[in-house]
């Protein structure tokens, strides 16, 4: 290809995207609803992440849903009721739920560690989560595995 050839080529994208830019300018925000998606949340320092959502939901007054995707309790899952770390690990949902905004729902899905990292006893770890969100009441929290599945 020639010189002119890419140069007329150039002009003519950069032309047409002045166009659509031109046509876009000006829009209405037209959020309706929000998906706010949270990696890794059981990790520590829950009141940055708060900050951080409350950040993001005033920015559009919409409904919202939250889903959790794994990791929710780190670092090997919701041990037993008779497990010493049982009420540390019960805070870090705590601490997830309450980062939810009032009208929302929240989903839970359960990551790599919240099944103990694969080792023994990771369903149960999995079910004592599904318990724990089974417990709850008038809470907007769905743990989304059922019986390992």
């Amino acid at each position: 290809m020639n010189a002119y050839y890419i140069w007329s080529m150039r002009r003519l994208l950069v032309g047409w995207s002045i166009a659509i830019s031109a046509c876009c300018y000006g829009q209405e925000d037209s959020v309706t609803y929000q998906m706010i998606l949270l990696g890794g949340a059981g990790e520590s320092s829950p009141e940055l992440k708060r900050q951080y959502i409350a950040s993001l939901l005033a920015q559009h007054n919409s409904p919202s849903v939250f889903i959790f995707l794994g990791d929710n309790v780190n670092p090997k899952g919701l041990p037993g009721n008779e497990d010493k770390q049982r009420k540390f690990a019960e805070q870090s949902l705590f601490n997830q739920i309450g980062m939810m905004s009032p009208h929302a729902d929240a989903y839970f899905i359960p990551g790599n560690r919240d099944w103990k990292n694969g080792k023994h006893e990771g369903l149960s770890y999995v079910m004592n989560q599904q318990n724990f969100f089974d417990s709850l009441k008038n809470c907007a929290g769905f743990f989304v595995v059922h019986n390992g599945f």
